[in-house]
C-alpha cells in the first residue's frame, strides 16, 4: 500500500488507525496481538516516514487520508468519554 508515495504495511496502517482512535500502546498491542515494544517501533517508524513529531499528527494524517469512517471517529470519541482517566489522582479516598 502506498501513502503519499511511501510504501506502508497493513500492520503500520492498523497501528496508525488505532492511534487516531485514541488507543494507547498497550491497547494497540492487545488489539493487534503484538508486543508493546513492536507498537512503539511502528509508531516511531510512522513518525519518521510521515515526518511528524507526535501521535496527534499521526491521527491527523489518518483522518486526512480517509482511513477512518465517520462512525469510527464517533465511536472512538464515545469510548474515550466512557473510559475514566487513569492518570488523574482520586482525592478523598
Amino acid at each position: 500500500m502506498y501513502t503519499n508515495g511511501l510504501k506502508i504495511s497493513s500492520i503500520e496502517r492498523d497501528v496508525a488507525r488505532l492511534i487516531a482512535k485514541g488507543y494507547k500502546d498497550e491497547e494497540i498491542a492487545q488489539e493487534l496481538y503484538i508486543s508493546r515494544r513492536s507498537v512503539a517501533k511502528y509508531v516511531a517508524l510512522l513518525k519518521k516516514r510521515w515526518k511528524v513529531r507526535s501521535r496527534v499528527s499521526i491521527g491527523v494524517m489518518v483522518c486526512h487520508l480517509g482511513w477512518l469512517d465517520p462512525s469510527d471517529k464517533v465511536t472512538a470519541l464515545l469510548e474515550k468519554m466512557d473510559r475514566p482517566p487513569t492518570d488523574v489522582p482520586i482525592h478523598g479516598r
